[in-house]
């Protein structure tokens, strides 16, 4: 992931170490770290570095091992090192090991994570303990695990919002374990997306079958009628003031109002299906990421691209985002591999520098 800050800097996850990199010049730069153990697996769906860099969850143990040989250990990161270490008490390792959801709250040492089991448990750690801070929270049904993030934190972390394969989301409080009210579907199917707004008083949540909701975050109303999209979604993302929202599709990608839900301008074709929608910092960009092997820039404003189809030739693109500074995005390809690419300074269609 990008660290946070200027100037753009990326954080690699190396087979020992981590690492920092300058994004302009391809160098280390100071601020990387060793492992305090190696490491076995990642989460299948979600970060496993917290926003700010700060801390990560990992699977350590042996590669082909389930408990009680496998186990979920958060690192927390201060001053180039691994500064501490702890164990996550009781996490579920899942069946393979790693398949699991994590989900960290913006603010506070805690961390959500759940594994495929039947019925769904979900729990909250404290990543300095490593002790689950409330009861278990359990769902009925599964979550969704592949090119999914079906949770979501509170911006102030004292709620996370949690979505099923029957089309549920249940918000619950993050201290007690208690259910707060659930977002009732009004037909099933998988919740693939759930976001909070960035001031906390909206959720958008978005079903595989291409329904998108957005909530009043208190109350558990509704806030309009639902979103129809005519394919399956792909991407569903606040802008970080919370102004936008952007959905995406097999067919299109549509800018809403992030506190109303009405549309903003008309859709846009973006060249194939759009797999991931990420806003820059400020708002006034937007990347996607594309099935079809490219990726592309766009101006919010204008709804218009500021740069060419950016390809990736035979591969598909599952994921992008921006630098903290907006100077650079990151993608990502079906080959595990990651690109850099700059962006345009100026609005309008234009090549890559």
């Amino acid at each position: 992931p990008f660290l946070a800050g200027t100037p753009a800097r990326l954080l690699w996850l190396g087979k020992d170490r981590a690492m920092v990199l300058d994004v302009a010049s391809g160098r280390e730069v100071a601020g990387g770290f060793s492992y305090p153990r190696p490491f076995v697996g990642l989460p299948s769906a979600g970060s496993a570095v917290r926003a700010d860099s700060g801390a990560m969850a990992v699977l350590t143990g042996e590669p082909a091992a389930l408990k009680p040989d496998s186990h979920w250990e958060a690192w927390t990161q201060e001053a180039g090192a691994v500064s501490h270490a702890t164990v996550l008490e009781d996490a579920p390792v899942g069946t393979p090991p790693a398949t699991n959801w994590i989900c960290f709250s913006p603010t506070g040492d805690l961390v959500a994570l759940s594994a495929n089991t039947s019925p769904q448990i979900i729990r909250v750690w404290n990543l300095v303990t490593g002790k689950p801070v409330a009861p278990a929270m359990t769902m009925d049904s599964r979550l969704a695990f592949t090119n999914a993030r079906p949770a979501a934190f509170s911006p102030d972390g004292t709620r996370l919002a949690v979505g099923a394969s029957s089309g549920l989301v249940r918000v619950w409080d993050v201290a007690t374990g208690r259910a707060l009210f659930d977002l009732e579907p009004s037909a099933p199917s998988y919740i693939r997306l759930v976001s909070f707004s960035s001031d906390g008083e909206r959720i958008a949540t978005g079903s595989a079958g291409g329904l998108v909701r957005l909530w009043d975050a208190k109350t558990g109303k509704l806030i309009r009628e639902p979103i129809v999209l005519d394919a399956s979604l792909g991407a569903l993302e606040f802008s970080r003031d919370g102004r936008l929202l952007v959905t995406s599709s097999a067919d299109d990608t549509r800018l809403w109002d992030g506190r109303t839900g009405e549309p903003i301008g008309a859709p846009f074709a973006a060249g194939g299906a759009v797999r991931a929608a990420r806003f820059s910092d400020d708002g006034t960009r937007l990347v996607t990421a594309h099935n079809a092997g490219a990726a592309r820039i766009w101006d919010t404003a204008t709804l218009q691209p500021v740069t060419e189809l950016l390809a990736h030739p035979g591969l598909r693109v599952p994921n992008a985002e921006f630098s903290p500074d907006g100077h650079f995005i990151r993608t990502e390809a079906s080959n595990n591999h990651f690109y850099l690419w700059p962006v345009p300074p100026a609005a309008g269609n234009a090549p890559v520098p």
